[in-house]
């Protein structure tokens, strides 16, 4: 009975870590396209404190604000010609 209390422990926390791990990813993936999009790797980037306040606000008001984004970035990657 033990035993299998302790497997059921350790599955729960196996579970929330590949949880995590796919929430870090995302994170990261997502950083990157805020990176290139924003021009922030070729130093090119002209918003302002304000601007990116402005942006954060997007970001934390509205739900579908990062599916809005990817979206955008695909866009500019076309435009881009990557």
């Amino acid at each position: 009975m033990e035993l299998k209390g302790i497997r059921r422990i350790l599955d729960i926390y196996e579970n929330k870590t590949k949880a995590m791990d796919e929430k870090l990813k995302e994170m990261e993936e997502l950083i990157e396209r805020l990176r290139h999009y924003y021009e922030i790797d070729l130093d090119n980037c002209e918003m302002s404190h304000e601007d990116w306040i402005n942006e954060l606000a997007k970001a934390m008001y509205y739900d579908n604000y990062k599916e809005s984004f990817i979206e955008q970035h695909e866009e500019y990657c076309k435009i881009m010609g990557e």
